[in-house]
């Protein structure tokens, strides 16, 4: 296989190493790409074929460019291009991934800075059998979608909190090779609140809807909060009933009291009574 590595010129694009744009839209109508730089305008021309005019690349290296974004509509890449290496580049998300080769087999996208895999379809590349994303900040991975064709995932050195997949999903990472980190990658009922908790290895995975998550998990919240204020209801009745039942005991014997003093008083009356009635005038 023929590696196209992009080394000429490298040091008038280093200038500025963070704001380097992979782009087709070269000066000079280039049947190829280039990098540029956005701040001072450096470019860098690579082109597809070698000196008999045959395109015959079939790896393409474009790692520590610093590249940060990637504008590249209509691109057409070489049929033959099977592994592109995109690593120590400044890459913050994957927005422009469907304009990269659909012919790939092999992607590395290690050391980066890529935050999130959230909602990204990587069927884009149909073929694609290794993919590589070590070493990024990427902390969530909602519902993505793979290929079926993907065999091996590297997601080690990631501060992966929530990685969230429908069963379709878990079922191929359960099949393929799969890596992350396994100190920050934990799994907990927080972070699966409208899902099975289950694990890959020693990945925690949540599996279930993940389209009607956060509904789902506000309704289970909400439900919690419905079910602590029945029983606070419930224990405040009883209290509430206790308290009077304790009061009515109380009260009783004052009412019995209260009736013998008055019965006392009466026989006192009569008393004064009989005594006056046998007094003589």
């Amino acid at each position: 296989m023929h590696w196209l590595v992009v080394t000429a010129a490298l040091a008038t694009v280093v200038a500025s190493p963070s704001n380097v744009l992979l782009t087709n839209q070269c000066p000079n109508n280039s049947p190829s790409f280039c990098l540029v730089d956005t701040i001072t305008g450096a470019t860098v021309i690579a082109n597809w074929t070698n000196s008999n005019g045959m395109n015959s690349t079939h790896m393409l290296d474009l790692s520590n460019f610093g590249i940060q974004s990637i504008h590249m509509p209509g691109m057409q890449w070489p049929p033959q291009l099977k592994q592109l290496n995109l690593s120590h580049n400044n890459l913050t998300t994957l927005d422009s991934i469907n304009q990269l080769p659909r012919s790939l087999d092999l992607l590395d996208l290690s050391e980066n800075e890529i935050a999130s895999l959230d909602n990204i379809d990587w069927r884009v590349f149909p073929n694609l059998i290794t993919l590589v994303l070590r070493g990024n900040n990427i902390s969530t991975m909602r519902k993505p979608i793979f290929p079926t064709s993907l065999q091996t995932l590297d997601l080690v050195d990631n501060p992966l909190a929530v990685v969230h997949v429908d069963g379709v999903t878990a079922t191929q990472l359960t099949a393929m090779t799969l890596s992350m980190h396994k100190m920050n990658q934990r799994g907990n009922d927080y972070v699966c609140v409208a899902g099975d908790l289950v694990y890959v290895g020693t990945n925690a995975v949540c599996v279930g809807d993940v389209k009607h998550s956060r509904y789902q998990g506000w309704t289970r919240i909400c439900s919690i909060v419905v079910g602590l204020a029945v029983v606070l209801l419930f224990i405040a009745a009883a209290i509430f009933f206790l308290n009077r039942t304790l009061s009515a005991k109380t009260r009783r014997p004052t009412v019995v009291e209260s009736d013998d003093e008055e019965e006392a008083q009466a026989r006192v009356t009569m008393t004064e009574i009989h005594t006056i009635m046998r007094t003589p005038p």
